[in-house]
């Protein structure tokens, strides 16, 4: 009996203590809505049109669609990877490539990893800009979770275009993180977005947060009923 209690009493102790060790890596790496302020970071950078330029919105598709949907992801967020990897390319092959919608990629970073990736992923080339976020989430099970994903996200850059250096140069960038976060906190408040993957569609009926369910189901459908709407009018 003594046995068993010890054995218990080990087991709770190290729950407790595995716990305790994943609050405080939470604590260590989150980035909590409103961090973007206590970043050392010259406003006049932070607005110049070069940080500006480079965090814009990325999309595929008809920017002058009536129809809008803005996929909110987080690079570390596993149900992000699988939204991107099963989701969005159904959604860019039924309506944005057709001109239909516009698709735009948002990312919204909700720890170091993340913003890392993100920041690397808006200095990227344009032209390879997809290929680098497309791998990202495809690997994310094996940079997000290593010591060294720096190195990881910067050998994934160079095969885009942009160097190592660049990559490094690009991380350190405070200007661009407090942007980022910025641009972040300023969707989270306009959207109510309070999680990752969210999806919301703009169109002439308003601004909706909208489930996508299984392999996107009700999305496609709720797409297909706004656009048959459209084509009435």
């Amino acid at each position: 009996m003594k046995l068993v209690i010890g054995v218990i009493a080990s087991v709770c102790l190290a729950v407790v203590l595995f716990g305790a060790w994943l609050v405080k890596d939470i604590k260590d790496n989150q980035l909590q809505i409103g961090a973007g302020e206590a970043i050392a970071a010259e406003p006049e950078k932070v607005n110049s049109p070069e940080i500006q330029g480079l965090i814009k919105e990325r999309y595929v598709g008809n920017a002058e669609a009536p129809v809008s949907v803005y996929v909110f992801s987080s690079f570390t967020c596993s149900h992000c990877a699988v939204f991107h990897e099963k989701i969005f390319p159904e959604l860019k092959k039924r309506y944005a490539d057709s001109g239909k919608i516009a698709l735009y990629f948002s990312d919204f970073p909700l720890e170091v990893r993340a913003a890392a990736a993100s920041m690397i992923a808006h200095c990227m080339p344009e032209k390879s800009y997809w290929q680098f976020v497309d791998t990202v989430f495809s690997t994310q099970g094996k940079w997000a979770l290593s010591p060294n994903y720096g190195n990881i996200l910067t050998s994934y850059a160079s095969l885009g275009g942009l160097s190592a250096d660049k990559a490094k140069e690009c991380m350190e960038n405070k200007a661009l993180l407090k942007a980022l976060l910025a641009k972040r906190d300023a969707d989270s408040t306009k959207y109510s977005i309070h999680g990752t993957p969210t999806v919301v569609v703009v169109s002439p009926a308003g601004m909706e947060q909208v489930e996508f369910g299984a392999g996107g189901a009700k999305l496609f459908s709720h797409l297909d009923s706004l656009l048959k709407k459209g084509e009435k009018k």
